[in-house]
């Protein structure tokens, strides 16, 4: 079978020097069982332009193997023993990785800090959050925003990292305050970092300032050369498990609602999604009738079963009280009343609408059960928040969590989606 991208796409990309977009689409063709020499080898120039020379040489060695005639390659090979010397560095420690807010959905900036939680496991480096002036659900953007909701991931604050660094990468933080808004000015050399490339750094701080998408990791933490969904979800449920530890406080306002609730023990939560999520995939009607479509399948089998909905929109949670009555659960929480993201609405404080996001994740959890959307970062928050048996979870649609989506670093396809999402609030 004949590849996606010829080798004139890749040299292409290469030039513009997205070596993102090039290692996705290599790993993808290889993935798929049609990788040849020459995307060993551009993963090979992938990994040399990202610092990860030992990768580098193993990827060429596979790609001399498919293409043993390849000059390229072998000048390359012949090349080793000078970029050796020229890769050694003085590792200053402590070394630090901030985490920054990616500035989407609550459960999006939870995702992407996981992203940097592993970088930061890998490397030995310090983590500190700061969910800063680009959040969501902060009421003050000088704290820590993800502190107000989860257990430091670290004893470290923004205040212990030293004035005087060897190095700060990416360099446009060199120039401006590390707790400042995130730069887009293209004078500071505002451009997307491609998570992996902070696995080589060698820079006393890092700072994680855009989306981290931890699969696009573990190609190179766990020396895969394909996907391995099951072992994906491992690996994440044990960062979510160890990191993401809600705030008692908060824990104990879900453990009220459950009383008011009477604690019920058969119950099954679901996920229904409207809103800005429409927008995001095109099927969510379809899996919108194939939810209550189980849902009534389920509390027709069992007289005493409930439903626990957690949903962002007021019509949704309308639709399920009108068929399924006083069996209906839900949470005192905000929810939309038009096609508006919660998260996009002018409310009194912001910081409770993270709360309740939590609050309706940690209540869901309570469940016996629990139906909900692949393509949402709620119900993947659920899903990795417990210890389902396989029996007890059901996600509708592409697991997108064990894919990889090489089109998030295609500037047309980011474009696209930009005006899509800007469309969809008007």
């Amino acid at each position: 079978m004949a590849g996606q991208h010829p080798e004139t796409d890749l040299s292409k990309i290469a030039e513009a020097g997205n070596w993102a977009l090039v290692d996705n689409l290599c790993r993808q063709e290889i993935e798929n069982g049609d990788g040849q020499g020459f995307h060993w080898y551009w993963l090979a120039k992938t990994a040399l332009a990202i610092g990860a020379h030992d990768h580098a040489q193993k990827f060429l060695a596979r790609a001399s193997e498919l293409a043993p005639g390849d000059e390229r390659i072998r000048d390359l090979l012949s090349d080793f023993p000078h970029l050796g010397r020229l890769r050694a560095a003085q590792r200053i420690e402590p070394r630090y990785l901030v985490i920054r807010e990616f500035g989407g959905g609550f459960w999006a900036d939870v995702l992407s800090t996981l992203g940097y939680l592993h970088v930061a496991e890998y490397t030995g480096r310090i983590p500190v959050t700061f969910w800063g002036p680009a959040s969501r659900f902060s009421d003050d953007f000088k704290q820590d925003a993800f502190r107000n909701f989860f257990e430091p991931v670290s004893a470290a604050e923004m205040h212990d990292i030293p004035g005087r660094l060897a190095g700060i990468f990416p360099e446009r933080w060199s120039q401006i305050p590390i707790a400042a808004s995130r730069p887009r000015d293209s004078r500071l050399g505002w451009k997307p970092v491609y998570l992996p490339e902070l696995l080589f750094r060698q820079e006393q701080l890092i700072v994680g300032d855009f989306f981290g998408w931890p699969v696009e990791l573990f190609a190179w933490t766990q020396d895969w050369d394909r996907i391995v969904p099951g072992q994906i979800e491992a690996l994440i449920r044990r960062l979510w498990q160890k990191h993401i530890r809600p705030r008692k406080e908060i824990q104990a306002r879900a453990d009220r609602i459950w009383r008011d609730f009477g604690a019920p023990d058969n119950v099954v939560a679901v996920h229904v999604r409207a809103t800005d999520k429409a927008f995001e995939t095109a099927q969510i009607k379809t899996f919108l009738r194939q939810e209550i479509a189980r849902i009534d399948a389920l509390l027709k089998s069992d007289e005493r079963m409930q439903v626990f909905v957690l949903t962002d929109s007021e019509r949704l949670l309308t639709q399920y009280q009108r068929q399924f009555g006083d069996r209906v659960l839900s949470a005192p929480v905000r929810r939309s009343t038009d096609g508006t993201g919660v998260h996009f609405t002018e409310v009194e404080s912001r910081h409770e609408l993270g709360v309740d996001v939590l609050i309706d994740v940690l209540l869901a959890c309570r469940c016996e059960r629990f139906i909900g959307l692949a393509s949402s970062n709620v119900s993947q928050a659920v899903r990795f928040m417990k210890d389902w048996a396989p029996q007890q979870i059901e996600l509708l649609g592409n697991d997108y969590y064990s894919r990889r989506h090489p089109m998030m670093h295609d500037p047309n396809w980011q474009k696209a989606q930009h005006k899509a999402k800007l469309a969809g609030r008007t």
